[in-house]
């Protein structure tokens, strides 16, 4: 149990609830940020969209494998991400890569070329990664 600060109230709280907390904020963050979208930096190229196609695609096969932890804990499969915790719940993995999608698209929206072609490629590298592992650990895509 840990005490947080959340609108101005003192709250004891547990660590899923704070979690909780942390994904609400983000999204209703996400939610007030949607209409400045209009407001992008550059012109998308084909490039960047298939940078994108594939970034999005990535992030929701990890998300698959991420989601096949839940099923297989009692294998001793556990999460690393610090965000998640060792042994998220189903809700919360889909309302991180959820957030972690919309993020992803928004962000790209709002950079330069340049700047979008550096950042899709490195979410490229990470979810390739992070793939790479789970599929090396034995986990499956598990919608």
């Amino acid at each position: 149990m840990e005490d947080i600060f959340v609108l101005g109230v003192l709250k004891h709280t547990s660590e899923i609830e704070v979690k909780e907390v942390i994904m609400k904020t983000l999204i209703i963050i996400l939610i007030l940020l949607f209409p400045l979208s209009s407001n992008a930096a550059d012109k998308w190229t084909k490039t960047e969209i298939g940078l994108q196609v594939l970034s999005t695609g990535l992030q929701i096969i990890d998300w698959g494998t991420t989601l096949d932890i839940v099923d297989r804990e009692d294998e001793g499969y556990y999460e690393l991400n610090p965000l998640l915790g060792k042994h998220p719940s189903k809700g919360a993995i889909n309302t991180y890569f959820a957030i972690s999608v919309a993020s992803n698209i928004l962000l790209s929206h709002f950079l330069s070329n340049e700047g979008r072609k550096w950042w899709l490629s490195s979410r490229i590298i990470i979810s390739g990664y992070l793939i790479n592992n789970n599929y090396g650990v034995g986990l499956k895509v598990n919608f």
